[in-house]
């Protein structure tokens, strides 16, 4: 039950990694292309 807790743990955090580095990017982006 470890080994299984541990694999789902991985792609969750690849997951949280993505989203955060998503909310860094986007308005950034937002911000440099003129409206």
């Amino acid at each position: 039950m470890l080994l299984l807790e541990e694999e789902m743990r991985m792609p969750y955090l690849v997951f949280e990694f993505t989203v955060q580095l998503m909310m860094v990017l986007f308005p950034l982006e937002e911000r440099a292309i003129p409206q």
